[in-house]
Formats: structure tokens, C-alpha cells, sequence
């Protein structure tokens, strides 16, 4: 007699551990093609990346010191940075930033954009 029972649902014995045998006895995850082609694509993608801000807040482009609300002659409209004190930081600090706000939608307001062409000319 076997300690299993006679009438096994077929969602519970699918559920069972089944030794997957010898083919995955050598397999190092750390070594695998798919680990290999994931850092290939992480490595790419870094490499594209390059700091927008300077390590003082500034465009590295014209050296503006632009708020994150888009607005040139904001004095600073958030509340002070943690990492730097600055009023002019939104969610992330801007020093060494590798992003920019594009767009800032105010409810109630109208929406300000940031145009790349221009702003970023020296």
C-alpha cells in the first residue's frame, strides 16, 4: 500500500514537487545566457544616461538654476531639499540629476512645458 491516496485532485497533484533531475544539476544562475544578456541591456542603459544637472542644482546646458516647476523666475516653490537644501528640487533632488521635468500639470491652472530647443542652448 502506498501512502498516497486513491483519488488525488488533479489541481493538488499538479501543485506536487517533481525533481527536475540531472538537466539542471550543473546550472549556475550567476553564469546563464539570460543573466548575461540582462547585464549587457543594464550596462547599455547606463552608459546612455548622462547627468542633465550639475552637482549645484544647475543645468549643465546654460547654467540655469530653473525650479522644477518650469517656471525661470520661481525663487523656489518646494519645500527644502533633504539631500541639499535647496527649495527648487521636486520629489528628487536636481544635483546630478540624470532627468528633467518636461511638463508640470497645476490642478486649477494651466499646464507649463518645458521646451528642450530652447532652454537647453548655451
Amino acid at each position: 500500500m502506498s501512502n498516497e491516496p486513491v483519488f488525488e485532485n488533479p489541481k493538488i497533484k499538479s501543485l506536487k514537487f517533481v525533481n527536475p533531475g540531472p538537466a539542471l544539476e550543473d546550472f549556475n544562475p550567476e553564469m546563464s545566457l539570460r543573466q548575461e544578456r540582462k547585464l549587457k541591456r543594464v550596462l547599455q542603459n547606463k552608459k546612455n544616461k548622462s547627468a542633465i544637472y550639475d552637482n549645484n542644482g544647475k543645468l549643465l546646458s546654460n547654467g540655469k538654476d530653473m525650479c522644477d516647476c518650469l517656471n525661470e523666475q520661481c525663487p523656489g516653490c518646494f519645500y527644502p531639499c533633504d539631500s541639499c537644501g535647496g527649495t527648487k528640487c521636486g520629489k528628487e533632488c536636481r544635483c546630478s540629476r540624470k532627468w528633467y521635468y518636461d511638463s508640470v500639470e497645476v490642478e486649477g491652472g494651466q499646464s507649463r512645458y518645458f521646451n528642450v530647443k530652447t532652454q537647453y542652448q548655451k
